[in-house]
């Protein structure tokens, strides 16, 4: 009960509280018409209708007067008729509506002299002003009525109006218009640009933007947009540094009527960043920098300072290595020199440096008895400056490095494909090569030994006669009516699978020759088998042979010592050589390529 009781109070203190205020705007109306003020009256009327949410006899009899006096006819009728509509008959016999009915007799007079002249002027003006006249009048009498044809009448006039006054009194008179929603918006537009204004904002005009693209105050909004652009370009060139450049580019969209200064902003960034390079470069004092802004700008507005620090630290560095006999990083320095600025200031000077540094570096190494590295440095050196200062005395330290190369100690290995040929028979038909592999040592002092291990494999296959064609040999004999004549026949195979390991030295005979002598232990098996034939002669059929079958087979396992002579040439990593041995019944011929390191 104590809630509900709260509640009702604190209904009627606000009930209480408008309408005091619509009060106070009544009798400051009262006050401005005394004074003939009469547009503040008609302003304080209308804020008091808008606080009391309607009107009644009293406020339509003020505004009535006021647009009378202002000459405002129209809305003064319409008032008037107001008036009428608000005042019950019986009031309006009453003394102090005579004046009221006074004012609206000269009002209709006034109304229908204006009809009369348009009646007789008959020009198109006085017929739209009229007709406005009758719409308006027609519609605020027949509001109940919802007139549509004065209703639409009085949207078209309205319906792109930038007065929210003037829209608001539509609603008012027209509550259930079907244009509602329309002028609704228009007011909801009217009050965001309102409210835009207020704020006077990049982002709330933005916002306006986003919600009404094609809204009535894009034309108005331009030249503020142009405005905020034209600031913040002069605040991005002012600052000049990426981040507010940056932030000119990404937050000034062209959708929003900015950003018309794009072009010259970025130009200003490339500028920008291009310094901030040169900066960070200058600051550090750091090679890598220098080069960095080089890579990036090598026409850029610094880079002719850049370059002449670039040229003067890698022909520092360059000295400064030589001095420590550090030669490696002596010609990367010089060699970076020379191959991005070839015609720089110290370019003649660093390149006889380099030569002098490649000079100084081989003889390290030759000195330090690395021939490979000694002779791959010279060989540089020649390949580079071969008219160089030094070419001369250079080449021929590179051939000197080769000569003690080749003088060194060398472990290699050979392979070798050999051809065997027997001493013993002359029974050879057909036949397998020899394969084998030799592991050499090869001293600098110019003695070597070598050993290794070649195995063959042999098929041969021979016919022996055993009866020639002498009477005491024929066999004469009667077959029916025919005469033959028989001869005999052997037919062997041989079959041979021979290891043999040698062991032997090697000298050096002459450069780059190397004569081999050595000894060798072979084994292996000799496997023999032999068929038979007969030879016939027919005096008809002629020769023919048959088959008699096979009548012996031998395995034969076996072992011997031998030796070997061969030669080598070895140049350099290559080596090629050449083998003959004695093994067994056969001579072997072998020749083999391979590698020494």
């Amino acid at each position: 009960m104590k809630k509900i009781l709260i509640i009702i109070i604190l209904q009627f203190s606000i009930t209480l509280m408008f309408a005091q205020n619509a009060k106070q705007y009544y009798s400051q109306a009262c006050e401005a018409y005394k004074e003939a003020q009469f547009n503040k009256t008609i302003t304080y009327l209308k804020k008091c209708k808008s606080i009391i949410g309607s009107t009644n006899p009293k406020i339509e009899g003020l505004l009535m007067q006021a647009y009378y006096n202002n000459n405002d006819i129209i809305k003064s009728k319409i008032a008037y008729d107001n008036l009428l509509i608000l005042t019950p008959k019986i009031y309006q016999e009453s003394e102090l509506f005579k004046n009221y009915k006074m004012l609206g007799k000269q009002i209709n007079s006034a109304y229908n002299l204006a009809e009369e002249n348009f009646q007789k002027e008959r020009i198109k003006k006085a017929n739209i002003v009229i007709s406005e006249i009758n719409v308006k009048i027609e519609s605020q009498r027949k509001q109940k009525q919802n007139n549509k044809k004065g209703e639409e009448y009085f949207y078209n006039k309205i319906k792109n109006s930038l007065d929210a006054d003037l829209l608001a009194e539509y609603k008012s008179s027209f509550p259930d218009s079907k244009n509602i929603v329309n002028i609704e918006k228009s007011i909801k537009e009217i009050d965001y640009w309102k409210y835009a204004k207020s704020k006077n904002t990049k982002s709330s005009y933005e916002n306006y933007i986003d919600k009404y693209p094609r809204g009535k105050f894009i034309l108005e909004l331009k030249p503020i947009m142009a405005k905020i652009d034209k600031n913040a370009y002069n605040k991005a060139i002012n600052t000049y540094t990426q981040e507010s450049l940056n932030h000119y580019l990404y937050s000034y969209k062209s959708k929003y009527y900015l950003g018309n200064y794009k072009s010259q902003v970025k130009q200003k960034l490339k500028e920008r960043i291009e310094y901030d390079a040169y900066l960070k470069a200058k600051n550090s004092n750091d090679i890598y920098y220098y080069n960095e802004y080089i890579e990036e700008y090598p026409y850029g507005k610094y880079a002719d300072e850049i370059n002449n620090v670039i040229q003067i630290s890698y022909r520092k560095y360059g000295h400064a290595a030589f001095a420590q006999l550090n030669w490696k990083k002596a010609v990367y320095n010089y060699d970076y020199y020379l191959k991005h600025y070839p015609r720089g200031k110290y370019a003649t000077e660093i390149t006889k440096s380099i030569q002098d540094t490649y000079e100084n570096w081989g003889d390290e190494k030759y000195k330090n008895r690395n021939f490979r590295e000694s002779k791959k440095i010279y060989a540089k050196s020649l390949s580079k400056y071969p008219n160089g200062i030094h070419a001369k005395k250079i080449n021929r330290k590179y051939k000197a490095s080769i000569k003690m190369l080749n003088m060194r100690s060398h472990t290699g290995v050979a392979f070798y494909v050999g051809m065997p040929k027997s001493s013993e028979l002359n029974i050879i038909t057909a036949e397998k090569f020899a394969i084998g592999a030799e592991v050499l040592k090869l001293s600098k002092f110019g003695l070597g030994y070598y050993f290794g291990y070649f195995n063959s494999s042999i098929y041969t296959f021979d016919k022996a006669y055993h009866s020639v064609y002498f009477p005491e040999n024929e066999t004469t004999f009667i077959e029916g009516d025919y005469e033959k004549v028989k001869y005999v026949l052997d037919a062997s195979e041989f079959k041979n699978n021979d290891n043999y390991i040698e062991l032997g030295l090697t000298r050096r005979f002459i450069y780059p020759i190397w004569i081999d002598a050595g000894v060798g232990y072979g084994f292996g098996t000799n496997t023999f088998l032999v068929s038979g034939y007969e030879e016939v002669y027919d005096c008809y059929d002629g020769y023919s042979w048959e088959y008699t079958g096979n009548y012996m087979t031998n395995d034969i396992k076996y072992s011997y010592f031998s030796f070997q002579v061969g030669a080598k040439i070895v140049i350099s990593n290559i080596v090629i050589a050449y083998n003959f041995q004695k093994r067994n019944d056969f001579n072997f011929q072998n020749l083999g390529i391979g590698f020494a390191f």
